[in-house]
């Protein structure tokens, strides 16, 4: 028998085998402190789910009023599935409306991306904030949050609407709904792809390319999945890269090589 889990307005498992397909609903969603409408997919760690939430959580007077969304665990248990919330956001510095799946790194460390929230100083109308990537490390038990980078708008990148993908330096790579300075699209960017690179204990940040919209090469990525790395054998400037990277929307698909200067299209 297989199963397949999926995260929506409820966490829910398929239970494929030879007379056809059951449902299983692992866990509802109030509302309330344990958060509300996921949005992204679920992840496997350990026999035991991980996902986000973008309304919820222990602020609720924030974002609206809705709740500005958690990062949850559903344990298996010999009883069924228990939720644990893990982290809920404020809204604030910290992020707010975490959007995509999560993805750990082999530390075990989380990591993914709040849809608004971060500095507010950001030109984003209309959401307070331009959104954060963020990572959750447990220490003691307890999950801290630790903001990668926030979006302020503009050639920053704005409102991040993909899942992260780790290649095999530990770079992260994403994409951002709005943002990245063209004038088009209502004159609050078309949206990027972006690069964050551990330095340290910090991360450095760098747009790898913006979308145009006139230009024909897409606009506004929505939340769709995560960024693909493929197998091809590039080299660059400076360092060797076996990645390459593709951005791809409905009607548009955008490749960019790291062969290329940053933000070239290939």
């Amino acid at each position: 028998m297989r199963k397949l889990i999926v995260g929506l307005t409820l966490a829910f498992a398929f239970a494929m085998n030879a007379t056809g397909q059951t449902e299983k609903i692992l866990f509802k969603f109030t509302g309330g402190r344990d958060g509300g409408n996921p949005e992204g997919g679920l992840i496997f760690r350990g026999g035991n789910l991980y996902g986000t939430a973008s309304t919820g959580g222990s602020y609720l007077s924030g974002c609206g009023g809705a709740g500005c969304g958690t990062v949850f665990e559903l344990k298996h248990t010999a009883s069924g599935w228990d939720q644990i919330v893990l982290y809920s956001f404020t809204g604030g510095t910290d992020g707010g409306a975490p959007s995509g799946s999560l993805i750990f790194d082999k530390a075990g460390n989380l990591y993914g991306t709040a849809y608004e929230g971060g500095e507010l100083g950001g030109s984003c109308p209309g959401t307070p904030g331009c959104g954060v990537v963020f990572e959750l490390q447990s220490v003691n038990g307890h999950w801290v949050e630790k903001v990668l980078h926030s979006f302020l708008g503009g050639t920053d990148s704005a409102n991040p609407s993909s899942d992260l993908v780790f290649d095999r330096d530990g770079n992260l790579y994403g994409a951002t709904q709005g943002g990245g300075g063209s004038a088009y699209c209502y004159g609050l960017g078309c949206g990027t792809v972006f690069e964050l690179s551990p330095i340290g204990n910090s991360w450095s940040y760098s747009v790898l390319h913006a979308f145009l919209g006139a230009r024909g090469d897409g606009t506004q990525p929505f939340i769709s999945g995560r960024l693909s790395l493929d197998t091809k054998a590039i080299c660059m400037g400076r360092r060797s890269r076996a990645e390459h990277i593709s951005a791809t929307r409905t009607k548009t698909a955008v490749a960019l090589s790291s062969s290329y200067p940053l933000g070239q299209l290939e």
